[in-house]
Order: structure tokens, then sequence, then C-alpha cells
């Protein structure tokens, strides 16, 4: 494993933000920091809206995902002029989807085919009513960002695969040509046509370690190339650092078009250019237009922390970069639990015995996957974790499995044709103990079993509401699969 190196400190190192003639900018924003010039430049600019990124779940949840707050940033007494006028241009951006929301109807899918979108709403906050912070992609649907939320126009489509895509307007599609490109995928093993690198080679005056041809048109191809060992030496954090090149590499017929990157290289490790990479620079998901002054190119850079958004224009025999946005890319998140859900389970924990449980409440909480469908149920305790329930996630609803008491304990068996167990057993008073299986299947009830026994013997039992003879239930018990460890992560409920 490579050393971990932080995907913002390399991508402020290497992504550029800049404004070119030629470029798409947002529809209808203004920039108060503009000087006359520049507002006399952008009265003659092409004005179509950029192409926007949306990060899709399934077709009812897909979203431009917010990185900065949709206030306009005021410059402070302190704040330095450049960093100001960078973080507003950002806003302006965003601001700009914001106000064309709409008009992104075009979902431009891995083959080129587009499908229709439809506009829902604007997400600002979570369940509580309380604030999102914006710039991170949850890779759990469970968990809310900030953004513009969209669907599929027609229900019946199809999209061309989940994650993050490319959407434009109607307008941006009546300017330019949508190029018929086949992505080859990070997993290509073809390399760029020896010809180019030879011309890179000796361009950059550097070997070759690795390259990708990882996207094919009729005129164009885009492909990485990574050289070996150092490329220069600088100074970082006040210290000398040896730097690591890699190229984005686009080719028009004989014409070859590069874009340095620049990542970390260590004598002991090699080079790096993103969190525990294994020291391969990752190639772009690329989509392709022929806009009105050259090549358009919409990115999505993924890597195992992040994932950059943006775009590349061909001008003047030079590949020019904007970058939208880095995305902090959330892994292994919890689902969620919200105060209103908090109100719903202590409920149904209350009405299964009032008396017994008003002076336990449910005062913390933990996921808990019983049937191994990979969604989770959950599990509420009181303080002393003598007290507590499991219940059902019922979409946004609940039900209650089972309870526990000092004196009836949990636990959790393997999965066994689908199914997996939580095994409530203990006393109820004197001799008398009794257990209680639920077998749970796809985040249902499948099965209930109850057996009553005194010193040993089975007095009586049930399965799923009925009576059933003591062979019966003790067969029955001994075909329950074997109790299994939990791992459990515990979140106290804030009042």
């Amino acid at each position: 494993m490579k050393k971990l190196v932080l995907s913002a400190l390399v991508a402020t190192a290497v992504m550029i933000s800049c404004t070119n003639k030629g470029q798409t900018v947002p529809g209808d924003t203004s920039d108060s920091l503009a000087t006359d010039s520049q507002a006399v430049a952008e009265a003659v600019a092409d004005t179509t809206p950029k192409p926007m990124f949306i990060y899709c779940h399934h077709k009812g949840q897909m979203q431009m995902v917010y990185w900065t707050s949709t206030k306009e940033p005021q410059r402070g007494k302190d704040d330095e002029e450049q960093a100001f006028k960078e973080y507003h241009d950002s806003w302006a951006l965003q601001n700009g989807f914001r106000r064309n929301a709409a008009a992104y109807t075009n979902l431009i899918g891995d083959n080129g085919q587009i499908v229709k979108l439809r506009y829902i709403d604007e997400l600002l906050k979570n369940p509580d009513g309380e604030e999102m912070y914006g710039g991170e992609l949850h890779g759990n649907p469970n968990i809310p960002a900030p953004g513009l939320r969209y669907a599929l126009a027609n229900a019946k489509d199809k999209s061309q695969g989940w994650g993050m895509s490319v959407v434009v307007t109607d307008s941006y599609l009546a300017t330019r040509k949508l190029v018929k490109t086949k992505n080859l995928g990070y997993d290509s093993q073809k390399r760029l046509p020896a010809d180019v690198i030879k011309q890179l080679e000796a361009q950059y005056k550097m070997k070759t370690d690795r390259s990708k041809l990882c996207a094919t048109s009729d005129r164009y191809s885009y492909g990485i190339l990574q050289f070996k060992g150092p490329w220069k030496t600088v100074e970082r954090y006040g210290q000398q650092s040896q730097v690591a090149l890699a190229l984005e590499v686009f080719t028009d017929g004989d014409k070859v078009y590069s874009y340095p990157v620049e990542g970390y290289y260590e004598a002991s490790y090699g080079p790096t250019w993103n969190a525990d990479d294994g020291g391969e620079y990752l190639p772009s998901h690329v989509t392709l237009f022929e806009g009105p002054e050259g090549l358009e190119v919409c990115y999505i850079h993924g890597a195992p922390e992040s994932i950059t958004v943006g775009m590349m224009y061909v001008r003047d025999g030079q590949i020019q970069e904007e970058r939208y946005e880095v995305y902090h890319s959330m892994g292994d998140e919890n689902d969620p639990l919200w105060k209103k859900d908090v109100a719903k389970l202590r409920q149904l924990y209350l009405a299964y015995d009032r008396d017994a449980h008003k002076d336990y409440p449910l005062t913390k909480w933990c996921n808990i996957d019983i049937d191994g469908d990979g969604e989770n149920e959950l599990w509420l305790r009181n303080s002393d974790n003598l007290h507590g329930a499991l219940f059902l996630r019922l979409g946004d609803d609940f039900k209650l499995i089972a309870v526990e008491t000092p004196q009836l304990r949990p636990a959790f068996t393997e999965q066994k044709n689908g199914i997996g167990y939580v095994n409530i057993y203990g006393t109820k008073g004197g001799n008398v103990m009794w257990q209680e299986v639920v077998g749970l299947k796809k985040s249902q009830i499948v099965e209930r079993f109850t057996i009553t026994d005194i010193d040993g013997d089975i007095t009586e039992a049930t399965l799923n509401g009925k009576n059933i003879p003591k062979w019966e239930a003790a067969n029955h018990l001994d075909q329950l699969p074997d109790v299994r460890k939990t791992y459990d992560y515990w979140i106290e409920i804030e009042e």
C-alpha cells in the first residue's frame, strides 16, 4: 500500500481553474468582481450553459451535488483578493447551474444515447431541518446531500450506468455536436499508439512507464501516459520534493495534445497521485463534443477517495483545463437515524410494554444487518445496556422485531437459506426459561418461533402463532444455524 496522500492537496497542485476565450459559462450569472474589460469580454462570449454533472444512485435519485454555500460570498477585510476571487468564481459556477436547473434535460449515456431528465426540486436541508454540508458524494443513498434533484422524464427509460454522469441543456446540444465515443474503461489493456508515445517521450524527455488507450471515436482518441521516475524537484512546505508526471492525452488524426498532471514521487515507493492508488495514474471517463472553437471534453476523474469533474478544451494546439470541483467520496457510512424516526421508534417501544419500559428510555442506536441482505435493521438500547429493542426499517416506517430486558438477552445467528435469526433467550422467573426466535429474509419477518421449557423440558411451543408438538419444536431448534459474533458501533441519540 502506498503512502496516504490527501487528494485535496494533489488536486490543488494539478487542477488549475482557468477562463479561456470560447469556453461556455453558466447562464444568468454575474461576477461582482469583474473589471470593465472582463465585462466587455463576457458580453461577446458564448453564454450557453455549461455541461453539468449529476450523481446517480438510481433513476429516482439523481442529483447535482453542491460544493459551496448557496449564499453569495462577501469579501472580508482580511481576505486575500485572488483567493476570494477564486472562491467567488466557484460559487458563480454553481449558482449558474442553480439558475438554469430546469434547462438541464439531457443525460449523456456511455454509448452516446441521450436520456431525457426532468428537474424535481432543490434540496438544502436534511430531514431534521439542518443545513447540509456540500462537497461530499455519499455512497449510501440513504444519506442526503445538498443540491438539485432530477429523475428520468420517462420512467420506462434506462440509464446507461449509475455514478457520476454528464447532463447538458438543449441549447448546448444545438451548438455542439456530440461525438459518438467508445469508452474502453479503466481496465483497458490497450496502449496508446507507438508513434504517439514516441512523440510524447521526445516532447517531455522522459521514458514511458505505462499508457492506456481509454476512449476512441472515428476521429478522436483519449488515453493516459505515465512516465518513469521523477520529473523534477520542487519546494513544498519548506522541503525539497520530487514530482512524478502523467499526461492526459487526446489525438485528432495525426495531432497529439497532452495535459501534464503532477503527482508525488518518493524513491522508496515510487509515484503516487491518489491515496492508495498503487502508484498508477487513473484515467478519466470522457464525453466529447465538437464546439464552435474546437473539441470540448467533459471529464470525470475517479480516484479511491475523490471524484473530480470539469472540462477540457483544445484551443490553439493546447489543452486548457477547467476544474469544477473535487468531491470527497464518502465510504462505509451507516444508514442515518433522524430525530423524527427516533420518536416513532420510542412510541413502538413504549406501546409494547409502557410500564416496563417507561423508566428505561432508548438513548442510543446502531445498525445491524440480521439477514445479510445488505439492508440494515436497527438496534436501540437504554444506557444501561440491559433494556432495548430491535426494529425493521420499512421505508420511512418501522416495525418492532423483539425486545430485550435484563432477563431476556439477544443473540444473532449465521444466515441459512437467506434467513438470519435473532434469538431472545432468558428466564421468565424461577426455573421457567423462554426463547423467541425471529427469522428475517430480505428485511421481512418470515418466521417467529417461541419455546417455553421448565428444567430443560419443552412445555409449549409456537411457530408463526400456531401451537406445535414438542418434538417438532425440538427438531426446529436443532436446525437453527450457529450463533455469530456481532461488532456493534453505538451512536448516542442527541436530544
